[in-house]
């Protein structure tokens, strides 16, 4: 690439020195505003950071994935301002940005069963599947033996599976990267929005048969309507 980016620079100069010219100048006022924006968004990142000021995490990842992308547009206006000036400077700008990728890439979510889990069958190595509530019911259950409804847990691979399967993740992304604590209003307005983005989604069926077949279940077992 670079060699062919050589190549077109010396045959303009040689066969038509004025596009070269008009080619340098486009490039360096693209160069200009690119720089600009990455300024922008390196002042904001920094003023997050110092100032300990609490945004979601999609808000960074939203940012940093902005300031990468003005970041590939300079080193590409360098590139066409002075070909050849800088043969190392798309290596470098490749490697942080994986670096910087790696850091802010969220962790791997698991999106298969368990997705439901009775309270009898959950024990101090599902915490990450049920949560605090649950598991302690299920201590209280199972461990003290002390008397607790019959029950079951909707897991948090549940969730994920869900959020996968109806593709909400970038949707939930979005609003939570705009979210300001301090306005109430905006509270409100994504919440809502999140709110009305996840009712309106479908769950996925095979979550849907655990559910129904544990809620069955217990009302045989009761004789009645189970409470939910």
């Amino acid at each position: 690439m670079m060699i062919g980016n050589l190549f077109k620079n010396w045959t303009y100069q040689l066969f038509s020195p004025g596009s070269v010219l008009k080619e340098k100048y486009a490039a360096f006022k693209s160069l200009l505003t690119h720089d600009k924006r990455s300024h922008e968004l390196l002042a904001e990142l920094e003023d997050i950071y110092y100032n300990r000021k609490k945004r979601d995490f999609s808000a960074i990842a939203k940012l940093s994935t902005e300031l990468s992308r003005h970041v590939s547009e300079v080193v590409h206006d360098l590139s066409r301002v002075c070909p050849g000036r800088y043969p190392d400077l798309l290596f470098f700008y490749k490697k942080i940005d994986s670096y910087i990728r790696f850091m802010t890439t969220p962790d791997k979510v698991v999106v298969t069963p368990p997705y439901v889990l009775r309270l009898e069958d959950t024990g101090a190595q599902d915490l990450h599947l049920v949560g605090g509530k649950a598991l302690n019911l299920a201590i209280v259950k199972n461990t003290l033996k002390l008397p607790v409804p019959d029950g079951f847990c909707i897991t948090t691979n549940a969730y994920y599976h869900f959020i996968e399967h109806n593709g909400l993740r970038r949707e939930i992304d979005e609003r939570l990267s705009k979210i300001d604590i301090h306005d109430t209003g905006s509270l409100d307005r994504l919440s809502k929005e999140i709110e009305d983005l996840i009712m309106a989604a479908t769950i996925p069926p095979e979550i849907q048969a655990g559910m129904d077949e544990l809620h069955q279940s217990i009302a045989v077992k009761d004789i009645g309507v189970p409470r939910v």
